[in-house]
């Protein structure tokens, strides 16, 4: 008899475990098919993400080279310490970009290289750009191009003009004299402040405009049978030499084909800088190396040319030197 109660009360308590167990069990299940769920559903959130556009352009090289010019002009992040840590960031000299580096530039622009955890080993393009366009200058000079009010339709359509019209001047200079920085800087200088500075830079004496090669004189032919260039390269190939030409000095190749009469004028030359004197216009003295050549009208910022004979299928070899003024 007591062996029946024990097994029954042992059946008992195994029928109530088994069932506790079950129904722990079935908890545990449902409690890992929600974490499943939710671990499927955390995944979907993250792939919908990663497939995004905005996250997708943000992988692009070109992107991230531009991202990465940013954060090197961020400032360093230094740790709060019992004293302060004097770290003073270094800024980056652009200008040591050599002119070929500038000429080797195109588009697309070159990326940079990055790793599978977007480490970068190799900067691109777009990276010297977006640092560049965080140096105070860059800033300052973009930030001067703003108005106080919106430009007119006719306002944006000039500064478009303006601005291919400036490229289309360099296009031009870049195929047939290219300047140096020099020569540009003094151009700027003779444009706001009417002389140039001296090579000492500001304070130094300054540089006579009329001796630049960077504001060369222009001829224009006054007769259809004559056509004139300056006398060298690159303007005639086959010269063995540079001409130089300057508003002092230069040399120039005058070609007659047919017949022109004594007394016809042959050409006009403009001054690349009008000449001047106590800041009022002057009358330089032209002198002209060939004996047949006479000059027909002199004004301080040009003059003609005439032929004292008759010329026929004639080229005529001759330099002009200017002096007075400033």
């Amino acid at each position: 008899m007591q062996n029946q109660q024990l097994n029954g009360a042992l059946t008992g308590m195994l029928v109530a475990a088994a069932a506790s167990w079950a129904k722990y069990d079935d908890e545990t299940q449902r409690r890992l098919r929600n974490i499943r769920s939710d671990a499927e559903a955390a995944l979907d959130e993250i792939r919908i993400l990663q497939s995004r556009g905005e996250m997708i352009r943000q992988r692009i090289p070109v992107v991230q080279d531009f991202q990465v010019g940013l954060a090197l002009a961020s400032p360093a992040l230094i740790t709060p310490q019992v004293t302060p840590t004097v770290m003073q960031a270094i800024r980056p000299n652009l200008t040591n970009l050599t002119p070929s580096a500038i000429a080797d530039l195109q588009w697309p622009p070159v990326v940079g290289s990055y790793d599978p955890n977007g480490m970068t080993s190799q900067p691109g393009d777009m990276t010297v750009l977006s640092l560049a366009l965080s140096y105070e200058e860059v800033r300052a000079f973009i930030l001067g191009l703003t108005q106080s009010s919106p430009p007119q339709s006719t306002t944006k359509t000039q500064i478009y003009n303006a601005a291919s019209g400036l490229v289309q001047a360099l296009a031009y200079m870049g195929s047939t004299k290219p300047l140096t920085i020099a020569e540009y800087a003094t151009i700027w200088l003779m444009l706001f402040q009417g002389t140039a500075a001296g090579p000492g830079g500001a304070g130094s004496p300054p540089v006579d405009p009329h001796t630049s090669t960077a504001l060369p004189p222009v001829a224009t032919s006054l007769h259809a049978t004559v056509a004139i260039t300056p006398l060298g390269k690159p303007e005639i190939p086959a010269y063995p030499y540079e001409h130089q030409n300057t508003d002092r000095a230069s040399k120039w190749r005058i070609v007659v084909t047919g017949t022109l009469p004594a007394g016809s004028p042959i050409a006009s030359f403009k001054f690349g800088t009008i000449f001047t004197l106590n800041n009022k216009p002057f009358q330089p003295a032209v002198t002209i190396s060939d004996g047949i050549m006479k000059v027909a009208s002199l004004l301080p910022d040009k003059f003609t040319i005439v032929s004292s004979v008759q010329l026929q299928n004639e080229t005529v070899d001759l330099t002009i030197a200017v002096s007075g003024g400033a």
